[in-house]
């Protein structure tokens, strides 16, 4: 999936040029790969465990350390939560949506069924089909503003209400157990 994030970045940098890109591998012994994918797109590569980054406007930050994530989505745009696009599996929703980020992800999120059935009844999340569709959506978050705006506070919303969720589950285990 990072190839197909890199050739979206790379074409949306030249009309935006503001536009930076963040990539958080699943598993971070990956680091290496994937920093010379990004330099084979010809864009610059910074480390995130290195501690500085020079601020070329084609540079990708590359997290190659655990535990920023949460960090790194409350100053978030907007997200691509991969291992949902090509590889069945999918990840987390819930934590970009704690922030109010507007989340696009791809059809094989199967580790969270009940989640994504949550976001898509409320048009909390943008699902699209592949590539192509997810270049499609890409492009509507930054040239629509407002329309981003507008997932992520229905995505926040969604978090909202499920707010006690673990004290319902625990209360109802207990009556059980009894």
């Amino acid at each position: 999936e990072e190839e197909i994030i890199l050739k979206i970045y790379k074409r949306y940098h030249r009309e935006f040029p503001q536009l930076r890109m963040v990539i958080a591998p699943r598993h971070v012994e990956r680091a290496s790969e994937v920093e010379g994918l990004i330099r084979s797109f010809g864009l610059n590569c910074c480390l995130f465990s290195k501690g500085t980054c020079r601020q070329e406007t084609d540079s990708v930050l590359l997290i190659d350390t655990i535990g920023q994530l949460r960090q790194l989505y409350s100053v978030a745009s907007f997200v691509f939560v991969g291992k949902s696009l090509t590889v069945p599996g999918g990840h987390n929703i819930i934590e970009p949506a704690f922030f109010a980020k507007p989340i696009v992800v791809g059809p094989k999120m199967q580790n969270f069924r009940d989640v994504m059935q949550a976001f898509v009844q409320a048009g909390a999340i943008v699902e699209v089909r592949d590539a192509q569709k997810l270049d499609a959506a890409v492009g509507r978050f930054l040239s629509e503003p407002a329309f981003a705006r507008e997932i992520g506070h229905r995505a926040r919303e969604v978090i909202t209400q499920q707010k006690g969720a673990t004290t319902k589950i625990v209360e109802e285990i207990s009556r059980w157990m009894e």
